[in-house]
């Protein structure tokens, strides 16, 4: 196949038992790090996180910066983390 790739990375998260219960997607349109949220089945939510260049793959297992995306993008809490990547 040919094609190119998209260059810039991005932090998924999915979490299960969210206290979000908007049930549409949301945009964050932040200059500095542009961010999405969207609801999934059984209160389970996704959010993705574009990431700098400067922040590794390895960001994904720092739990004081997910905490911090998802309390700065509309958790009031901290959900069940059930999955982090980076893509």
């Amino acid at each position: 196949m040919e094609g190119s790739s998209y260059k810039q990375r991005w932090l998924i998260i999915d979490t299960l038992n969210t206290s979000n219960t908007f049930r549409q997607t949301k945009f964050f349109c932040d200059p500095d790090r542009p961010a999405i949220t969207l609801p999934g089945p059984q209160e389970s939510r996704r959010f993705e996180f574009m990431l700098h260049d400067h922040e590794n793959d390895e960001i994904a297992n720092d739990m004081d910066f997910v905490e911090k995306l998802l309390l700065g993008h509309g958790e009031p809490r901290i959900p069940e983390i059930i999955r982090r990547q980076v893509y």
